[in-house]
């Protein structure tokens, strides 16, 4: 099974691709914030497999794939956020929310960083009616 289409309800990418081939995507981050995401995340213990982009959303992530029945820890950031921070802000924000933990904490859930006015904040996305909810909030832009 390709690795996208395992992903919870809500949650799944419109685009799946492996690392290796991302040319597929209509829009992706700037080489240097994909480079420090993925670093932040190697960081954390989980190299990058695979990454995707979700139209209907506006939102990338960056995934490391575990086989199994363990859900595979996976960072997803919206378009506006990636478009308006440079990479260091972005790691930042990643940091000050608590992202890793939150990911660790709730493997099964599809946290997204999102802009909310003037704040960055982590929500969850509940997955079975397609809403939002704020779950930890970060600092003003």
């Amino acid at each position: 099974m390709s690795p996208g289409l395992a992903w919870k309800r809500g949650c799944r990418p419109v685009h799946n691709q492996s690392s290796s081939n991302r040319q597929t995507v209509g829009w992706k981050p700037t080489d240097d914030i994909e480079r420090e995401i993925r670093g932040w995340m190697r960081a954390k213990g989980w190299e990058v497999t695979s990454t995707d982009y979700n139209f209907d959303r506006e939102v990338y992530a960056w995934r490391h794939d575990v086989r199994g029945k363990k859900p595979s820890p996976t960072l997803r950031i919206s378009q506006q956020v990636l478009d308006h921070y440079p990479a260091f802000a972005v790691l930042e924000h990643l940091d000050r929310l608590g992202v890793a933990d939150a990911i660790k904490a709730h493997p099964d859930t599809c946290l997204v960083v999102v802009q909310k006015g003037p704040r960055v904040t982590l929500e969850e996305t509940l997955t079975d009616r397609g809403q939002h909810f704020p779950s930890r909030q970060g600092g003003s832009a």
